[in-house]
This record gives structure tokens, sequence and C-alpha cells, in this order.
């Protein structure tokens, strides 16, 4: 594990952002409290600038006029506003106004508002020496996947079927359909559930499971797995097995409308919630801006690979290199399932002992 973002590989701090995800921020507008902010609250530790890899470091000094003095590397150039930043329990972003360029690498910076993440970060990141873990096996859409596109609806005629037969014997009179199809049974048709839930169709008792994706930047109801009550009533094993054929479902749609990549990728940094990856398959660099999610496998050193789904929350480029941010959302729509989220923070924790 490495101790110094520097051996990620980027070595120039001028990184250009294609795509970035919005957050939810409280917003602070008083200068005076900013400066206090960042004088007594952060006991002037280092901040960093947004955009650049590794993050160009900015240590506060003494205040001049209204601003406050902060040195930096020397080569680092600035623009007349720039965008600090601090990642603790929250993310701290500030923005600057350039003031005034003392001498190569000391600046007089005065603070425009502020902004703290409403949600605080659920898992730390930690660096990668090159080679630890590497990404592959990618599947990304080359078109948007949705209910209404007519190639999707093409592909699910025979994917939809094919699925429903390999299931019969586990869940008799098992049905799929995709969301908003005119066929659905009229107790179903206008059901968007988040989550499994019990339904009535024809008088009978059936279970209906939701099958989602991440597109647009938020989650979308792709189609339905339905299937009768059985007799023994729903229980969380067979509720989970249900979860599972939403997967597996969902994984079986992306294959049949998405480009494989095998190429190996870069893993930078890595957290229980997600990871930072160097990409430079020209297939990955020139559709990821375009879409909201992929799935892709981690390769542990002596370890079998993990599968996850994955959402794109930022991607930054630098003559040719491109570095993508992506949170990990487990095997298809769902959470984690448990055995997987066990065994990826197990490996993260034997990375860190090594």
């Amino acid at each position: 594990m490495a101790n110094d973002a520097v051996t990620n590989g980027f070595s120039n701090y001028d990184f250009r952002l294609l795509k970035e995800t919005p957050r939810s921020w409280q917003l602070m507008k008083d200068r005076e409290a900013i400066l206090k902010l960042i004088e007594e609250k952060l006991n002037r530790r280092p901040l960093y600038l947004k955009g650049t890899h590794p993050a160009a470091e900015f240590t506060p000094g003494e205040r001049r006029g209204d601003g406050l003095e902060f040195y930096c590397n020397p080569s680092v150039k600035l623009n007349t506003q720039n965008t600090l930043f601090i990642t603790l329990n929250r993310q701290l972003e500030i923005d600057f106004s350039l003031s005034e360029q003392v001498s190569p690498g000391h600046v007089v910076l005065v603070p425009l508002q502020a902004r703290v993440g409403s949600v605080q970060r659920a898992f730390p990141r930690f660096a990668l020496n090159d080679g630890e873990v590497v990404a592959s096996n990618f599947r990304i859409s080359t078109n948007k996947i949705a209910p209404n596109n007519t190639k999707l609806q093409i592909t699910t005629q025979v994917i939809f079927p094919e699925f429903e037969k390999l299931h019969q014997a586990e869940f008799g009179g098992l049905r799929v359909a995709l969301a908003g199809d005119p066929r659905l049974p009229a107790e179903i048709a206008t059901q968007h559930p988040e989550k499994g839930i019990e339904v009535t169709i024809q008088g009978r008792p059936h279970f209906l499971q939701p099958v989602h994706m991440y597109e647009d930047q938020k989650s979308i109801l792709l189609a339905l797995i339905f299937f009768p009550m059985p007799s023994s009533g729903m229980n969380p094993a067979v509720q989970s097995r249900a979860e599972e054929l939403a997967d597996e479902l969902l994984q079986k749609v992306i294959d049949a409308n998405a480009s494989l990549v095998k190429e190996k990728q870069k893993v930078i940094n890595i957290s229980e919630g997600g990871v930072a990856l160097q990409i430079d398959s020209e297939v990955l660099q020139k559709n990821l801006p375009l879409r909201d999610w992929l799935t892709f496998d981690l390769l542990f050193k002596m370890h079998a690979p993990i599968r996850f789904y994955g959402n794109i929350r930022h991607i930054g480029k630098k003559d040719g290199e491109w570095l993508v941010g992506i949170d990990l959302s487990g095997q298809g729509h769902s959470d984690y399932r448990k055995s997987t989220k066990e065994v990826y923070r197990s490996l993260i924790q034997k990375l860190l002992r090594s």
C-alpha cells in the first residue's frame, strides 16, 4: 500500500474534469467565518487544489488583507478563481479568488464561499502500489439502456423467455416483463416498487421483484420479475433469492447490450465504497463520459475476481491519462451481497497490513 499519492503515476498538477456527479452541500458565504474555519477549526491544516492529481497541497499562513497567505509547490499554476478542498468526515470545498502572487509558491487567496458535504464519507480511501489490484472484464453500454430503448426491447424478447425457462423448476410460474410493458397484468402495471413486495394478481398472491439500474444519475425501474407466492410464504431466504435473480437478470441484460473490454486497468486508490481507476482503454475512454454505470471485475493477487456494478462519479483527463472515480454497488442493482462485501473488506484489510 502506497504512502505517497505521487506513486500513483500522475505527476502533473493540471487535470481537466470531464464529468462529476453533483453532491448535496451546506453553504457558507461569510468571509470571516470561513477564515476562522481554516484557522481555528482546521487548525491551519493543508488544503488541496481541486482538479489536480496528485492533489496539490496548499498550506495556510497568516492573514493578509481580506485573504490568507498560502504556500504551495512553485510549479502550480492558479486561475483567477480556484477551489481548495479537504476530506475529513465530510467533504469541505472552499472557493477562493487569487488576490496576489507574492512569489512562486506563495499566494494570497480571498475566500468567496465554502461548501460542506451534507453526507458523511462512509469509508476512508487508501492509495495502492502499482499492480496490487487491477480491474478487468468491463461491460459498458454503447447505448442508453432503458425500458423504451428499441434495441433493449428486441434483446429482451430472447433474454426474458430463456430466463423464465431457466428458473421454472425453482419458481413455477415465474414471469419477467419490461417496466411499462402494456401486457403487464393490470394489478402490477402501475407498480414501481423499490424492493420486493407481495401483490395479488387475478385473485392469487404473487411476489413482485423489481430490477433496477442506474441511469441519468438516478435509479430507474428496468423490469419486473413476478411469480406465484410459495406455499410456505415469503421468508428471508426466498426473498434474498429473488434479489439474486434480479441481479442475475440485470447482468444478462447488460451483457447483451454492452461491449466487453478485457484490458486490465490500474486501480489508483480503493475503499470499501469505491475505487479510482486509471483508464487506458480507448473503448472505455470513448464511452465512460456518456454513461452513468458499468460492470467490472476487481482482481486481487491470489484471489478469484470479484464482480461489481459501479456508478461513475467523476472523470478527469490530462494528456491522454484518464482518472475515473467509481462507487461500488455490489453485484447488480442492490447493495453488496453480504458474502461479497465481507470478502472485499477482508482483502482491503490484508492490503493495509502488507
